[in-house]
């Protein structure tokens, strides 16, 4: 059962890729994207058969609304969130993208940590309560989580540590691939002129040199977006640890706990914080 439900979120996941894809570079008919498409469906199709097999009435219901939701997300990315033209106001790019947040984020992680409580416990008149604050406590960290990776995919390459993995490799990809998350929304309504028209310049820009991406960087931070969107990390952060400590002490409610981290400490969001402490002034 639990490849099953592998198998179908991976098969998400390389679905989601091959939007991406073809949303940034009109690219829908390459052998690789075909590739990408066909191995997505070629998972789902046997994650789902597994499920329907070997899980209960009520996984199959959570993975089934977890599908809907990445898909619906996808859209949303794909047509709305690509160019500020389309909102003609800040609030009204907010809406956008915070029903973006839920699909992608909010209703996901809920269902992902629903599900593994079902798979810890096969009793669920004894999980009521669990399950309201697992799923309250995944909606807060997927939104986050998501926020958090906008915001830390403007850091420049060389501000991260030694110690830390190899850094992600689509730095600045959401700006290049012409995706307007909320960091460079920010700007483009509350930034300076010059910075709004160098923002926008950029879009489609597939390679950054450095220089640029200090500059952007630069950008984030004078703008507010940097403060603005960390902020609303620590949001969602406080509301889940709150959330999470209606919960018996566990070793597994410490390792939830654990994963808060990511939200506003990232290594993503520490080079971002190296680069504005270093060379913002």
């Amino acid at each position: 059962m639990v490849a099953g439900i592998q198998s179908t979120i991976y098969g998400v996941y390389l679905n989601n890729m091959a939007v991406y894809k073809e949303a940034a570079t009109k690219e829908k008919e390459s052998e690789e994207w075909w590739g990408i498409k066909n191995l997505s469906g070629l998972l789902i199709k046997c994650g789902q058969k597994i499920l329907k097999e070997e899980a209960s009435a009520d996984i199959q219901k959570l993975v089934e609304a977890l599908l809907n939701s990445y898909f619906s997300s996808m859209q949303i990315l794909a047509s709305e969130l690509r160019h500020p033209g389309g909102f003609a106001t800040f609030e009204k790019y907010k809406t956008s993208y915070h029903t973006f947040l839920h699909r992608y984020g909010a209703n996901p992680w809920g269902e992902i940590l629903q599900i593994g409580a079902l798979l810890a416990d096969s009793q669920p008149d004894r999980q009521t309560d669990t399950f309201a604050i697992l799923r309250t406590f995944g909606e807060q960290f997927g939104m986050g989580i998501n926020v958090a990776n906008h915001l830390g995919n403007f850091a420049p390459s060389s501000f991260f540590g030694k110690d830390e993995l190899r850094v992600y490799v689509s730095q600045f990809g959401d700006l290049s691939n012409g995706f307007l998350t909320l960091p460079s929304a920010y700007v483009l309504w509350h930034g300076k002129e010059a910075d709004q028209d160098f923002l926008q310049g950029l879009v489609g820009n597939t390679d950054l040199m450095l220089s640029m991406q200090y500059r952007v960087a630069r950008i984030i931070c004078d703008s507010g977006a940097f403060d603005y969107c960390l902020g609303l990390c620590k949001a969602y952060e406080k509301v889940a640890k709150g959330t999470l400590h209606k919960l018996p002490k566990s070793q597994w409610r410490d390792y939830l706990s654990m994963s808060l981290a990511n939200l506003d400490s990232n290594k993503y969001i520490k080079a971002l914080k190296r680069f504005k402490e270093n060379v913002f002034v």
